[in-house]
C-alpha cells in the first residue's frame, strides 16, 4: 500500500491515497475552489478527476445551472466518482478517456481543472496548447502542481534531512512513471503556452502540531511512502523522527509545509 498506485499503475493515484490527501487539506481546497468558480460558469471539466473529490467541492459552490464533468483513464476511479456524485445537487457526467490520446473527445468547458496531472505527461506543453480549443469564450484552465522538493517535515537535523532528500531523489528523481520534482519544469513551460494570459503563483500549505486526525493520517502515509523508496539508513532516520515527533506528538511539537504551483491560463 505504500506505493499508492491506482489500478492503471500510476503512483500516488490510488483512491485511498487521494481521499486521505483530500481530507487532510479540505479547508484549503474548499477555499481555493471558491476563488476559481465564476458566477456565469456553466461547465467545469476536471482532467484526471480520480474519484471526483475536487468536483464534489465545486458541487457545493458552483452556480445552480453549472454542469460538472470528470475525465479519467482509470475505470476504477470513474466508478468511484459515480458513487461519490450520487448525492450531488448539480448535473454531472464522467467519461473514461485518456486525456492525451482522446483529447479531441474532451468536451468544451468554462473552467478546465488540471490538478497534479503533469508529472504523468511526457509532453505537457503540447497538451496544454491543445487544451486552448476546449476553453469556451471567457473561460480558463486552472493548474495546480505539487513538487516533492517543496515538502518539508520538521524540525529535523539538517544532515538527516539532506540524507533523506538525496536518497529519495536517487530513487524517484528520474522515474519514467512520474515526475516527483516538477515545479520548475512546469513553471518554465507555463510561460511558453499559446494562452494570452498566464498567471503564476504559489500556495503554501502548512500545519503545526497538535494535528487533526485526518491530517496526521496523511502525514504518516507520506512518511511511509517516502520510506518505501529511500535506502535503509535514510528510512531508519525518518522512522526515528516519526516516532519522536508524530507518535508522541503531544510532547514534541512539529510542523509540515508544502508548496504548490498555481496557474490560471486564459
Amino acid at each position: 500500500m505504500s506505493s499508492w498506485h491506482n489500478q492503471s499503475g500510476r503512483p500516488l493515484s490510488s483512491i485511498a491515497w487521494l481521499k486521505t490527501h483530500h481530507l487532510a487539506k479540505l479547508r484549503e481546497r474548499r477555499n481555493f475552489a471558491k476563488e476559481v468558480v465564476e458566477r456565469d460558469t456553466k461547465i467545469i471539466l476536471d482532467l484526471g478527476c480520480g474519484p471526483g473529490l475536487w468536483l464534489g467541492l465545486f458541487d457545493e459552490i458552483a452556480p445552480k445551472n453549472c454542469k460538472l464533468i470528470g475525465v479519467d483513464s482509470d475505470q476504477s476511479t470513474i466508478s468511484a466518482a459515480k458513487c461519490e456524485a450520487k448525492g450531488w445537487s448539480h448535473k454531472y457526467d464522467f467519461k473514461n478517456l485518456d486525456i492525451v490520446k482522446d483529447i479531441n473527445d474532451l468536451p468544451e468547458a468554462d473552467i478546465l481543472l488540471a490538478f497534479n496531472i503533469f508529472p504523468y505527461l511526457s509532453d505537457p506543453l503540447s497538451f496544454i496548447n491543445k487544451l486552448k480549443i476546449k476553453v469556451r469564450p471567457g473561460g480558463k484552465v486552472v493548474v495546480r502542481q505539487y513538487d516533492g522538493a517543496a515538502m518539508r517535515f520538521g524540525p529535523m537535523p539538517h544532515d538527516d534531512r539532506i540524507d533523506i532528500d538525496i536518497s529519495l531523489y536517487s530513487a524517484v528523481g528520474k522515474s519514467n512513471q512520474f515526475h516527483h520534482y516538477d515545479l520548475d519544469r512546469m513553471f518554465k513551460l507555463l510561460q511558453k503556452t499559446n494562452f494570452n494570459n498566464v498567471q503564476l503563483d504559489f500556495e503554501l500549505f502548512k500545519r503545526t502540531s497538535p494535528y487533526a486526525k485526518e491530517f496526521l493520517e496523511y502525514y504518516k502515509n507520506t512518511i511511509s511512502w517516502t520510506c518505501n523508496y529511500t535506502n535503509e539508513i535514510a528510512a531508519h532516520k525518518l522512522r526515528l523522527w516519526e516516532d519522536e515527533y508524530l507518535n508522541n506528538h503531544e510532547n514534541c511539537q512539529s510542523y509540515f509545509t508544502e508548496v504548490d504551483l498555481v496557474s490560471v491560463l486564459s
